[in-house]
């Protein structure tokens, strides 16, 4: 180009010495204004520069067009005093400089093209880095937490929360994989770019393997730690089969003959004398055992599909009964339940698991009143297990609703009671991490909504064709790595579940009568939401408080909001508020009784 520019200037100079410095400076700016942009603009790409400088760049080749334009314009009198040699010549510089400004034009096409490029691609690593480093950070989190000794609860919930990222490590390495094609097709020289998606892939190598590692790790601990409770479930249960001898010997007349039998039978090594007040204080140990003995904790198990609520309880059982998963494949273990029972007790350690069943149809979920009463039947329910079936990659309309319908039933306080089940046939698409990261999904925006504590989130995913293949004991070596997944998801969730309504108070049927007063309040409430306020006054605040701190429905997140931050009412406007009701409203004033009544 260089030299083709310096032919054209080298003829200007000789054949039109009157105006040929004024056009050759001309062209020489113009032509050096574009090769400066050119490399402008290159260096503008690798460094992210701002797309004006391209636009400077196009604006000097328009400027060259115009010398070359007005070139072209000349006045015949000067051209009819050359030659037919420097015609010639002349028309051959022309047709070089023209030559020179179309190669300098498809550059500048090719570097805008490449400019687009790299603009793309810094969209694209916005996005992965965003997403690796999401992972990274929810890994590192799980490692730090994990870094010194935990209790089993949190041991339990820390596998679950490994075996959740799963999926989006998945996630991650799937938009990696996108980013490297697209590098490989659209910056095939960049190395920077091949070198950022390098750098991303190795950190989520890095991170996937602490995961995984971690992921054993809690396993085993978790598996470590339930079967230290089960040796001592097994000790307890030996402890009362004596303590019937023991307390027939504290109700014999003949205690001093027989203490120094039971005192050997019990390990006992001393004198009959104190054999005998050894054995009077564990007598007295056992009466205070017995009468809290063999408690039951009853669980409903909601949901509209017969086959998924009976897959569920089979999966269940099968975890209570066995405490691996090598004892859960034993033929002698297995559950012999063929369809749903209307209640199914089963014992584990020193305690019984009641299932009941609640089935539920479409005009159910159209009523929590009819639910709740169903419910109220019992005279405890310890925990509520919502049973849906989903096998697509969204969770559908219908699955959303009766999930945030369940928790319609229940107060705010009382969230940590209820377990959300997925009993799904996995698919290519849809496999027991992507189902559990949905619910996960679910339950993290719900408890943000509502703003409930996240710490009591309580669902687990069951893989039905991998627990029948358990159930039938029927299991080839490519099957057992996928059931034993499937066993472990199920033992996981509902022994976590379990753990926590042992240590809560059971719903009793006033609480479900309760939440029922409540929603005549709240309904009353919509009727006339457009008359509240704002800022609501006391005696509106009241019933607004009420209903936000006690529900968990879309209306109690409205109230919330429009509460905002005002500061909770004194026991002296409490009182002022129900006796403004009591003396304007008749109805809200029946449904305020109500409720006092319940409580």
């Amino acid at each position: 180009m260089s030299e083709a520019f310096k032919t054209t200037c080298d003829w200007f100079m000789q054949h039109l010495p009157d105006n040929a410095e004024a056009h050759v400076n001309s062209v020489n700016d113009a032509l050096e204004a574009a090769r400066m942009a050119r490399f402008a603009l290159a260096y503008q790409c690798v460094e992210n520069a701002e797309r004006e400088e391209a636009e400077a760049a196009q604006e000097s080749v328009d400027q060259l067009k115009a010398v070359l334009k007005r070139m072209d314009e000349e006045p015949e009198e000067a051209l009819e005093t050359l030659t037919d040699e420097q015609r010639s010549a002349r028309e051959k510089a022309r047709a070089d400089a023209a030559d020179l400004l179309k190669k300098l034009l498809d550059r500048l096409v090719e570097l805008q093209k490449q400019f687009d490029n790299l603009a793309a691609w810094n969209k694209r690593k916005e996005e992965l880095d965003a997403a690796a480093q999401s992972v990274n950070d929810a890994v590192k989190s799980l490692q730090d937490e994990f870094a010194t000794p935990q209790p089993l609860s949190t041991v339990k919930d820390g596998v679950r929360r490994a075996e959740t990222l799963a999926p989006a490590i998945q996630d991650v390495e799937k938009a990696l994989k996108k980013a490297r094609d697209w590098v490989k097709k659209h910056l095939p020289d960049n190395g920077d770019a091949k070198a950022h998606v390098d750098s991303v892939n190795d950190a989520l190598e890095a991170a996937k393997k602490v995961r995984d590692a971690l992921a054993n790790r809690l396993q085993d601990d978790s598996e470590r730690e339930d079967k230290l409770v089960n040796d001592q479930n097994v000790l307890i249960d030996q402890l009362n089969k004596r303590d019937n001898n023991a307390i027939d010997v504290h109700t014999s007349e003949n205690l001093d003959d027989n203490s120094a039998a039971l005192a050997t039978g019990l390990g006992i090594q001393n004198s009959p004398e104190r054999a005998q007040s050894q054995i009077e204080s564990f007598v007295e140990a056992v009466e205070v055992v017995n009468s809290d003995q063999n408690p039951t904790f009853t669980l409903a198990i909601l949901g509209r599909s017969d086959e998924a609520r009976l897959s569920l309880l089979k999966s269940m059982c099968c975890v209570l009964q066995n405490d691996t998963f090598e004892a859960a494949i034993s033929p002698n273990t297995q559950i012999d339940i063929s369809e749903m029972p209307e209640e199914y007790i089963i014992q584990r350690g020193t305690n019984n698991i009641r299932f009941v069943n609640v089935p539920v149809n479409e005009k159910d979920y159209k009523n929590a009143d009819t639910l709740g009463s169903k419910l109220s039947e019992y005279p405890e329910i310890h925990g509520i297990i919502t049973v849906i079936t989903n096998n697509d990659s969204s969770l559908p309309d219908a699955q959303y609703n009766q999930l945030c319908f369940t928790y319609k039933l229940l107060f705010r306080n009382a969230f940590k009671k209820c377990c959300i089940v997925n009993v799904f046939k996995p698919m290519n698409t849809f496999n027991l991490d992507s189902a559990s990261a949905q619910l996960m999904q679910f339950l993290e925006n719900f408890c943000e909504r509502h703003r409930l504590p996240d710490l009591s989130m309580n669902f687990f995913c069951v893989d039905a064709d991998s627990m029948q293949s358990i159930h039938n004991v029927n299991l080839d070596e490519n099957q057992r790595d996928l059931s034993r997944n499937a066993w472990r998801h199920v033992s996981n969730g509902f022994n976590g579940f379990l753990k926590v309504i042992k240590t809560d108070k059971p719903l009793e049927t006033h609480s479900f009568n309760l939440t029922t007063k409540l929603r005549r309040l709240e309904e009353w409430l919509n009727v006339r939401r457009k008359e509240i306020p704002t800022p609501p006054p006391v005696e509106w605040q009241f019933l607004m408080e009420m209903v936000a701190d006690s529900l968990m429905s879309g209306l109690a997140i409205y109230y919330r909001n429009k509460i905002g931050d005002a500061a909770p009412l004194t026991n002296e406007q409490l009182q002022n508020a129900v006796n403004y009701w009591q003396a304007t409203d008749a109805e809200v004033a029946k449904i305020l009784i109500d409720i006092k009544q319940q409580y």
